[in-house]
């Protein structure tokens, strides 16, 4: 495991324990987090399997972290079906807030369809001519509106 102990030790000696851990992961949860490649991801599931099945510190299982990535990591879906793959029953299980992988990979590809879309709208406002009348570009001669254009 990879872990992050509260640094300064308050919370210990408010919960009276040896060791407060803030966060914890495995090498494939933080390579999911962090958005590694999917052939990495690959990798460390062929060394250690079994990693698909641990949760993290929130209670999070790796296909739940993919799933909810899926909006902001294109090869997000192909690093969840790889997770689906090694632990199929993983896509019935629900995260601490409630959710399957299947729901948070749903919502995250409505985000993205929501971002794209922002995105579009603004490319296409960005491109039209200001509506301001008699509003026209003037050009030295063709050339130069063609070497504009091809920018």
């Amino acid at each position: 495991w990879i872990f992050r102990e509260d640094p300064s030790n308050d919370l210990r000696k408010k919960l009276n324990k040896k060791r407060v851990l803030i966060w914890k992961l495995l090498p494939l949860h933080a390579s999911i987090v962090l958005g590694a490649p999917p052939f990495l991801i690959i990798e460390i599931l062929k060394v250690f399997p079994e990693a698909a099945r641990k949760k993290d510190q929130r209670g999070s299982l790796p296909i739940h972290l993919a799933a909810s990535r899926v909006e902001i990591d294109f090869d997000g879906e192909r690093v969840v079906n790889c997770l689906k793959e090694v632990y199929y029953e993983s896509t019935c299980i629900k995260d601490s807030s409630g959710h399957t992988p299947l729901e948070l990979q749903y919502a995250a590809q409505e985000r993205r369809k929501k971002i794209l879309e922002y995105r579009n709208q603004e490319r296409e406002a960005w491109l039209s001519p200001p509506e301001e009348e008699g509003f026209e570009l003037e050009f030295d001669s063709k050339d130069s509106r063609d070497e504009l254009m091809r920018r």
